[in-house]
């Protein structure tokens, strides 16, 4: 990877780590915990009704079961994603690469200013069909008592239309490779559980002003990625000059 193509978790994986696990964390805290809020709170109650008695430990392995089939879904979504741009990375020149990298940071703008309030990109995602879709499929799975079907709850869960899920997976498009795609996923996903989990077993509430302000921080995650993916496109596109420190090129 050159440093005038699109290089997500290639010359500085530990920032696009650690920019995929904040996001993820920060949006738990926000957004998920209004719209994945009270999916977790009627898997909870299914949990409860369909295993009375169960211990603190088999409620942790039953949700760890559930998130670990929606990290899954995240990660095959990178896969996808990345796989995508990477063809269209080998297949074209240098200008291709710089305009699919700048596309990407636009769309990942857009959806950033959704998540802001600003624009209503994030509305137009998660009223479609298809999340009346995926929840219908879902309710009969919510008493799962077993792992193959708390998988695959999980795993449905995951391809509910989110805004933050989105502009992530958006993202891996410009990933140097199909999997570090998945695995810059995989992290966003990882970074959601501690908080759903708590969440799930009911010790702890975040208000909704407190929401609203991790989930102004985590759009602000998206909007520096989807700036820093724009502008390394116009640098590729010979628009602007490339910004190095080093080896490490910031665009």
């Amino acid at each position: 990877m050159d440093c005038c193509g699109p290089g997500l978790m290639a010359d500085v994986p530990a920032r696009d780590a650690l920019f995929y696990l904040t996001t993820g964390l920060l949006m738990s805290l926000g957004h998920c915990t209004g719209m994945c809020g009270p999916l977790v709170a009627a898997y909870a109650n299914a949990q409860c009704q369909a295993c009375p008695g169960q211990r603190t430990g088999g409620q942790v392995a039953s949700f760890l079961t559930y998130h670990a089939g929606r990290v899954t879904t995240y990660a095959s979504i990178g896969l996808v994603f990345g796989l995508v741009g990477q063809t269209s990375q080998l297949a074209g020149s240098r200008g291709l690469q710089g305009g699919l990298s700048l596309g990407v940071g636009g769309l990942m703008l857009l959806l950033a200013l959704g998540l802001f309030g600003w624009l209503p990109t994030q509305r137009w995602v998660e009223s479609g069909s298809l999340g009346s879709a995926v929840i219908g499929r879902m309710r009969g799975l919510l008493a799962a008592t077993r792992m193959p079907g708390r998988f695959a709850l999980g795993m449905a869960n995951g391809l509910l239309p989110c805004g933050p899920v989105y502009a992530m997976a958006i993202g891996t498009l410009a990933a140097a490779s199909p999997w570090l795609g998945a695995g810059a996923m995989a992290l966003f996903g990882l970074g959601t559980v501690p908080v759903l989990v708590v969440l799930g077993l009911g010790a702890g509430r975040i208000g909704p002003g407190l929401q609203r302000r991790f989930n102004a921080l985590g759009a602000a995650v998206v909007l520096v990625l989807a700036l820093q993916l724009g502008l390394r496109g116009a640098a590729a596109l010979g628009w602007i000059g490339h910004l190095r420190f080093g080896d490490v090129v910031i665009w």
